[in-house]
């Protein structure tokens, strides 16, 4: 049963929220997209759609896509980082396992920067985007596709939580409703959650959407942030809002009064009053963004 806190999105558009936290040119590509990616191999043949990786040395942050990254034709050198995996050396294929600002990259070694699905993991943002842009040479590119974030209606990202042989995870298995995560004190999510759920699995869910350092609990314009302060170039950014996928709610309705009460107001009100007026776009769940660092800068 699909229970959010409201039928429609808040409307604050990513082009509203560039115009007024992004000091720079807008990027020559915007839009919002209602497409979703797949699958790492789709972000990647993306990736290999802009960029040609001929000759380039190529570095991955936050996976290790090994056995694709095999078939890449004639790529210099690869370079993934991520603290999850386990060093290695094959070939032309190094994987690090570091997160990307402890991993001792070299400066401007590398031409191109992929990421999927690791910004939103990153605990320190800004120090792994200044890593990031450290790492890359003067001209080189970042492309990254990431999320949900926290802003959103479900970055609550809802992972890694079993009880009892389910396994909630926020595209299969989720009791959460839209922003909630958002609106909500993490001890009134408990209470709410309590009405259907033991209290053991309410603690796991409580703690893996407020405590649990798997996400960073960055919003959307913490990104852009963080992008600016890197002294990098904003080349595209695509916003997706459509929640792909079918919500396991509960068979009644919550009825803690906290939650009641969101059910009766405009979200978009609630949430701009609530982290306004640094946050506004609540409607992106999904970035894909495009990024340079100039040829010349302070940090060359």
């Amino acid at each position: 049963m699909e229970q959010n806190v409201a039928n429609t999105l808040p409307q604050e558009s990513t082009t509203d929220s560039l115009r007024q936290w992004w000091d720079g040119p807008l990027p020559e590509r915007l839009r919002e997209r209602t497409v979703v990616a797949e699958s790492q191999n789709t972000v990647l043949r993306d990736f290999m759609s802009q960029f040609d990786v001929r000759g380039a040395n190529v570095l991955e942050v936050g996976g290790s896509m090994a056995s694709t990254v095999a078939g890449l034709p004639d790529h210099r050198r690869w370079v993934s980082v991520d603290p999850l995996a386990q060093d290695s050396s094959e070939d032309r294929h190094e994987v690090i396992g570091k997160p990307v600002e402890k991993a001792g990259l070299e400066r401007g070694a590398f031409d191109l920067v992929f990421s999927c699905n690791a910004f939103e993991h990153m605990t320190d943002l800004t120090e792994s985007m200044l890593a990031i842009r450290d790492a890359l040479a003067p001209g080189g590119y970042v492309y990254a596709h990431y999320g949900p974030i926290w802003s959103g209606p479900d970055g609550h990202h809802l992972e890694n939580v079993s009880w009892e042989g389910r396994d909630l995870i926020f595209w299969a298995d989720n009791p959460i409703p839209h922003w909630t995560h958002l609106m909500l004190e993490p001890e009134q999510m408990g209470e709410m959650l309590e009405e259907y759920f033991a209290p053991g699995l309410v603690q796991k869910i409580v703690h893996s959407v407020y405590h649990d350092d798997w996400i960073n609990r960055r919003f959307f314009e913490d990104y852009l942030e963080a992008f600016r302060e890197a002294g990098l170039t904003l080349v595209s950014l695509e916003g997706q809002h459509v929640v792909d996928y079918e919500s396991k709610y509960p068979d009644g309705p919550y009825r803690h009064p906290a939650f009641t009460r969101l059910l009766s107001q405009d979200p978009e009100l609630g949430l701009n009053r609530r982290f306004g007026p640094k946050y506004r776009n609540f409607r992106c769940r999904d970035m894909r963004v495009v990024l340079r660092r100039p040829k010349t800068s302070a940090a060359s």
